[in-house]
């Protein structure tokens, strides 16, 4: 028989005898627990039983009567009260009554006994669900007599049991008027048990059931491995022998392709007879033939440089001695004059009976090409580090969050860090000293966010304060990959000076160069951004426009030069009238002024342009030609308006002009508000 059909054989009487086993586990665990839910049943038959003597002894008394005291009167019982010879009241308790008045007292958590009916006189006795069913299964059975229907309910942990109510003759007694028959079933004593200690030991069982059955199944085939390991060692012994010299065959063909295509060159070293063989790569590799093999390698250390012998001689003695594996290069004479670089390869393959090293082998390769390469990558390297580190802009490496790698000119401008690492104990991130600022090209200080900004605003600049003074850099970066993880280079241009003169240049162009104050130009660009802004927000917006009075009466008699120096010092005063970082004011005109603010009530807003008002009048400037004061003042045209009355900006500016010129008809030095005026005309 061989050996699959022996093994095929044990493992068939095996799989049976498991089956067995587990079977009458099973069945063991199954009549265990049946054993315990034939208990509950047993109680329940007992209890029932007891009330079922309790009831009979009633019905063949007829019924009891005790003193009332706390007993209450059985409501569906006719004539159920007598009096004593002492005239106190006696009440009679029938059994269906001392069976109710019994469960109610006898009740707990453990158990529970009720008298239900399909037919109940009483509706609390009403039968439901699992009882009304078994009521009428057991009232259809021929002999009713001591039949009894239970169930286990699972998911309340209870055990439900009725049995019926054979009326016997001492019961017909009262039942007979009822229209009963003897041995009808009229109800029955509905039992509940808890039932938790029974599921209990129900899991247990089925614990120890699968425990047992798992530990049985484990060793099963545990057995059965172990015997297969058996039936077939011999069998594997003899593929093994039978395989082994052609698997050796096949091996040295891999190993000869492998060394072929790696480019190796294969040599071993006797240590006992100093002797040291090669095969034609290693030949090759030296540009050598294989009549002189012999010649050549004999003393193969001679072909070494001088150089680099002893440092070869130190790695392979350490090598033998600790009996580990090496690597070293070094140079070696070619057959053409030149040196190449080697990588030579080695460790022990054989020792003696008494551990001691006996023969040595390895790989040569030639990695003259690769040592090229390396330097020309040290001297680029060189190149690059200087070329990174003298860059005259600030280079960081960074991850986005930390900062990897800085150049010189990132320690120039925080020169109180020796060290990277001494920065970074302080400071995560470059971005924490980034100001932000409201014009778009400027990237935020939030970590999570300033490299994406980089990358996403067409001109991204950073705003650094160090050290009291402010910079502006022009902001570039590039991705790269190392280690497998996203990095960046970026590069801070200082255009702190290009930055200021282009603010310089655009604050000429939004101020008038006499006064100081914003231009008609910049007043034509922001003017329709605020009553938008108003809008978005939801607040008042006033503009005033403000007319220095005969101010071309003062420029004709006092000359132009003190009109300049008047405009000046007007200039001033508005400025330090405006109270709010939300109130913009513009020369318009000559002598004429515009004011921008919101946010304010319509009280508050024409007592502030009244403040302004009243404030040139208050600055005491002589001017004989303004009559009836002689005194330098202003008119001043009010427009207000809320969010439902915004209009476009041009209806705005003729609204306040309009009131203006109602402010220099009713006697100047004074404010008009254009609604009033429109309302005083209409």
């Amino acid at each position: 028989m061989s050996t699959n059909n022996k093994f095929s054989l044990f493992l068939s009487f095996s799989l049976l005898s498991y089956i067995v086993l587990v079977f009458s586990f099973y069945a063991s665990a199954s009549k265990g627990i049946d054993t315990h839910k034939n208990s509950l049943v047993t109680q329940a038959d007992l209890h029932y039983q007891d009330i079922v003597n309790t009831r009979a002894w009633n019905a063949e008394l007829g019924g009891v009567f005790a003193y009332q005291g706390h007993y209450k009167p059985n409501p569906y019982l006719k004539n159920n009260t007598i009096k004593d010879s002492n005239g106190e009241t006696l009440i009679k308790i029938n059994p269906a009554w001392m069976t109710r008045m019994l469960s109610e007292h006898s009740t707990n958590d453990n158990f529970k006994f009720y008298l239900k009916s399909n037919t109940p006189v009483n509706p609390i006795n009403q039968a439901k669900g699992f009882y009304s069913d078994a009521l009428k299964e057991i009232s259809q059975t021929v002999d009713t007599k001591n039949i009894k229907r239970y169930q286990v309910v699972e998911n309340t942990k209870t055990f439900e049991y009725i049995q019926g109510l054979y009326l016997e003759k001492a019961c017909m007694s009262c039942h007979q008027k009822a229209g009963d028959k003897l041995g009808f079933i009229r109800g029955g004593i509905a039992i509940q048990i808890n039932a938790k200690p029974y599921f209990t030991r129900a899991d247990e069982i089925w614990k120890e059931f699968y425990s047992t059955t798992a530990i049985v199944s484990i060793l099963f085939v545990f057995l059965i491995i172990l015997v297969y390991k058996f039936f077939h060692h011999v069998h594997d012994i003899e593929i093994l022998n039978s395989t082994l010299e052609e698997k050796v065959k096949e091996k040295a063909s891999k190993l000869k392709n492998a060394l072929e295509g790696a480019r190796l060159g294969y040599w071993s070293w006797d240590l006992h007879t100093n002797e040291y063989k090669a095969d034609e790569r290693w030949l090759f590799i030296l540009g050598l033939s294989k009549e002189k093999h012999n010649e050549i390698i004999k003393d193969w250390k001679k072909w070494i440089h001088p150089d680099d012998l002893s440092h070869v001689n130190a790695i392979v003695e350490n090598a033998i001695l600790e009996s580990n594996p090496y690597v070293v290069e070094f140079r070696m004479k070619h057959k053409n004059g030149n040196y190449i670089w080697i990588e030579c390869a080695g460790s022990i393959i054989y020792y003696d009976k008494n551990s001691k090293p006996v023969e040595l082998a390895g790989t040569h390769q030639n990695i003259t090409q690769r040592k090229e390469l390396e330097k020309e990558s040290i001297k680029n390297s060189i190149y690059l580090n200087t070329l990174f580190d003298k860059n005259p802009n600030i280079i960081i490496v960074t991850n986005a969050e930390h900062i990897l790698k800085a150049n010189q000119a990132f320690f120039k401008l925080f020169s109180e860090y020796d060290s990277l690492d001494i920065f970074l104990k302080e400071h995560d991130c470059i971005c924490r000293f980034f100001e932000n600022e409201d014009e778009e090209n400027f990237i935020s200080n939030v970590k999570s966010k300033w490299i994406g900004e980089v990358f996403s605003k067409e001109q991204p600049i950073a705003k650094i304060i160090h050290n009291s003074k402010i910079y502006y850099f022009a902001v570039q970066a590039k991705k790269i990959y190392e280690d497998n993880n996203m990095h960046y280079i970026v590069t801070f241009s200082d255009i702190s000076e290009t930055y200021n003169l282009k603010k310089k240049f655009e604050e000429l162009s939004i101020t008038d160069p006499l006064t100081g104050l914003y231009n008609r130009r910049y007043f034509n660009k922001i003017f329709t951004g605020e009553i938008n802004r108003a809008l978005r927000s939801n607040q008042s917006l006033t503009f005033l426009i403000i007319d220095i009075d005969h101010f071309k009466l003062y420029n004709d008699n006092y000359g132009h030069d003190k009109g300049d120096v008047l405009l000046q010092a007007l200039a001033e005063q508005f400025k330090a009238s405006l109270k709010r970082s939300n109130e913009f004011i513009f020369r318009i005109g000559g002598e004429e002024f515009g004011v921008i603010y919101s946010g304010l009530s319509k009280e508050e807003s024409m007592a502030h342009a009244q403040e302004i008002c009243d404030s040139i009048a208050d600055m005491k400037i002589e001017h004989d030609y303004s009559y009836p004061l002689k005194i330098l003042t202003v008119s001043i045209g009010h427009f207000y308006a809320t969010k439902g009355d915004l209009l476009q900006g041009n209806q705005i500016f003729h609204n306040a002009d309009q009131a203006l010129y109602f402010a220099k008809e009713n006697g100047r030095n004074r404010v008009e508000d254009y609604d009033e005026v429109i309302n005083d005309r209409t």
